[in-house]
């Protein structure tokens, strides 16, 4: 773990890049693998288009943040994977595919947002709002 804790961690559309492609590797692999009709094959059903899901607004900086979402799901997937019975081929796909989707998430630098375009609704709680009127503390 310090191993991938001290490397440097991708920016820009490298990690959600590289998640994305996990996850279609999943929702593809029960049929190139000839693994359908199981539980690992519906696992990798509805891990593989939630990753993507999660994984393709994070391409903004703003919803960055859910590559750790991601990470739950691949934590789940791994889980599933080992409890699930299945053909050896879906175990070792399943194990491989949450493995990938964790260190991409570990190698993933959520970043800090450049521009809040006047703060969102942050705005409408902070004491000074954007545009210069008072926030939700204004009488």
């Amino acid at each position: 773990m310090a191993i991938l804790v001290n490397q440097p961690r991708w920016t820009g559309i490298a990690g959600p890049s590289a998640g994305v492609v996990v996850g279609v590797a999943l929702m593809f692999a029960p049929a190139l693998f000839g693994y359908t009709g199981t539980g690992q094959e519906v696992a990798h059903r509805i891990a593989g288009p939630v990753m993507v899901m999660l994984w393709i607004p994070s391409y903004w900086e703003a919803t960055r943040s859910l590559i750790w979402w991601a990470g739950i799901v691949a934590l789940g997937l791994l889980v599933a994977s080992v409890l699930v019975a299945g053909p050896v081929r879906a175990v070792a796909t399943g194990v491989a595919g949450a493995l990938a989707s964790l260190i991409i998430t570990l190698l993933t630098h959520p970043g800090d947002v450049a521009k809040r375009y006047a703060g969102g609704w942050e705005g409408l709680w902070t004491s000074r709002a954007p545009n210069g009127s008072r926030g939700s503390e204004a009488s």
